[in-house]
């Protein structure tokens, strides 16, 4: 094996005596990529630039790995190289690097090669004979002084000793071994894809499947020929969010779920895990909640609008600028209401249903109508009311969790213990215990009746992203950046279990009805849902394989 390091030198192990055989200090700024070809001769090494130094490794295990030469990729910028990937059966290399660009060179065998470096060697000489050979034929106009009888044969004989140069050169060829990378690598094309390359293979059928930046799969035909240009097969972009996902909601009667984006909001159909339809006009979401009737959703927007789409006719029904900055948080006021916002202009507004009729068309659509409104000591981040209707909570960036009575938005409380701002709150379903999810990795529990901090929990490795009560009981998820969700219980204070699933940070949490079906969503692109099962946990079962796996992790 040929691990890389970040001295930018390449170390040969043995596995079997796990030990190192040979380090080899290359001259690569910032070594990001290695790849052996199939046939286990040649090392590329690559960082950034457009330079890949070639080793070769016939020598292993004896001897160390030897400068073999160095390929120029055909590129003017200087993005890393991030995949070197070997096609045995056609004899191709992918190369692909931090942008849009994919290139395709050909691995030459053995003779192949020899006979491609003979041309080489040889295109300096011919190029010399023909620049003679044209400046003789120049020469030999009329009126111009011919060559005597003794100089031409002069010029036949320089020629031929050239002649007979070469061929001794391409006797000394044959008997060389050594043969240079540019012999053995040739550049063949490129191709650009539609968005920035992730990473890439090669298919068993010999195409090249290319994974993109804007989550999508792209399938080109490679050939092996330098007429025959890759074309795209085939693009699988049809499902799934291109940006991280800010959000997510579900519905009241569990049967829909909204996740959304910077680019759009995409409705899914929870029992068939399948899309049910998308807003791609939904630009720069960063909240969402579905409206009572499952027939509507509200949308707060980067421009603190609300927008209010039909889940009918997938189109805007209906939009209110109700902020002067982002929209940070969306809730819901119990028995149908309306929603209460909380956004980066100090506010906090109540907002009620309404009626309003189309002008041109007379048809009657749903709107919100501010009903109350009250100013804050610094920008919310989010907002949360209790099922009872009695009290509204809202989380500031001062560290700080403000309380107020629902009805009035008069203040009832501050709550202070966060050394950081905290990013989401949640209130049980009995109105006893409130949860805040903090950027200082931690989570308190807090009493609504007095305001007492009732425990500090340090919950995750990284900043609390979310947290959310199941209804009916005092348990809670969290999520995290560091990608786990935690399932906790706000009575005894314990972990009860923890789903890692997420290849990195979670941004938003959703939990149904019944706590059967929590979904998560965040960096990674992906919407993950997990189901409940009939199977029994135990808190002290689950801490102890936690405990068991964290030891094994360091002594990996």
């Amino acid at each position: 094996t040929c691990p890389v390091v970040p001295d930018s030198s390449v170390r040969v192990w043995d596995l079997t005596v796990k030990d190192c055989l040979h380090q080899v200090q290359t001259a690569i700024k910032d070594l990001s990529c290695i790849a052996v070809d199939p046939s286990h001769r040649r090392l590329l090494c690559g960082g950034i630039g457009k330079a890949i130094h070639v080793y070769n490794l016939e020598g292993l295990p004896a001897g160390a790995p030897e400068e073999f030469g160095v390929l120029l990729r055909p590129t003017t910028t200087q993005h890393p190289l991030l995949t070197m990937k070997f096609a045995l059966p056609m004899g191709l290399l992918a190369v692909q690097g931090a942008d849009r660009v994919v290139e395709v060179w050909r691995v030459l065998g053995r003779a192949d090669a020899k006979r491609r470096l003979r041309r080489l060697q040889k295109r300096p000489l011919e190029n010399e004979r023909k620049r003679k050979k044209k400046k003789r034929q120049t020469d030999e106009t009329p009126g111009a002084e011919q060559p005597s009888a003794e100089n031409g044969g002069l010029a036949e004989a320089e020629e031929a000793a050239a002649d007979a140069g070469d061929a001794g050169g391409e006797a000394e060829e044959q008997g060389e071994e050594v043969i240079g990378a540019a012999a053995e690598f040739v550049y063949l094309h490129s191709f650009r894809t539609e968005f920035q390359a992730r990473s890439l293979d090669w298919l068993p059928e010999g195409g090249l499947v290319v994974s993109t930046h804007g989550n999508t799969l792209e399938r080109w035909r490679v050939y092996n020929d330098p007429e025959k240009p890759p074309t795209r097969f085939s693009t699988i972009n049809a499902l799934g969010h291109r940006s991280l996902v800010r959000a997510c909601a579900q519905s009241h009667d569990d049967l829909l779920m909204a996740t959304v984006s910077e680019d759009c909001v995409l409705v899914w159909n929870v029992r068939r895990a399948a899309l049910s339809c998308s807003f791609p006009e939904a630009k720069d979401g960063t909240c969402v909640q579905f409206l009572p009737g499952n027939r509507h959703l509200v949308l707060g927007t980067k421009s603190g609008s609300l927008e209010i789409y039909s889940l009918s006719t997938a189109a805007l029904v209906q939009s209110v600028q109700g902020h002067q900055g982002e929209v940070h948080g969306l809730s819901l006021r119990p028995e149908a209401r309306g929603v209460v916002s909380a956004g980066a202009d100090n506010r906090v507004v109540v907002w009620s249903y309404g009626i309003a009729v189309d002008p041109e068309t007379s048809a009657k659509r749903i709107t919100l109508v501010e009903h109350l409104s009250a100013e804050l000591s610094d920008a919310a981040l989010a907002v949360e009311v209790s099922e009872d209707a009695r009290r509204l909570a809202v989380a500031l960036q001062d560290t700080t969790i403000r309380v107020f009575f629902a009805d009035t938005l008069k203040f009832s409380m501050s709550l202070y213990g966060h050394k950081l701002p905290v990013n989401g709150l949640s209130i049980s379903s009995d109105g006893e215990f409130l949860v805040s999810a903090g950027m200082d990795k931690n989570l308190k529990i807090w009493g609504l009746v007095f305001g007492e901090c009732k425990r500090s929990l340090f919950a995750h490795d990284q900043p609390v992203t979310a947290v959310r009560f199941c209804r009916g009981t005092h348990y809670f998820f969290s999520t995290s950046m560091d990608g786990t969700v935690k399932y906790w219980d706000a009575d005894t204070y314990q972990l009860i279990q923890i789903l890692r699933s997420h290849i990195q940070g979670i941004l938003c949490l959703s939990v149904n009805s019944d706590a059967s079906l929590i979904v998560t969503a965040g960096h990674d692109r992906s919407v993950r849902a997990f189901y409940r099962t009939d199977e029994q946990i135990f808190a002290n079962e689950q801490r102890e394989q936690d405990i068991e796996k964290a030891g094994d992790a360091e002594v990996a």
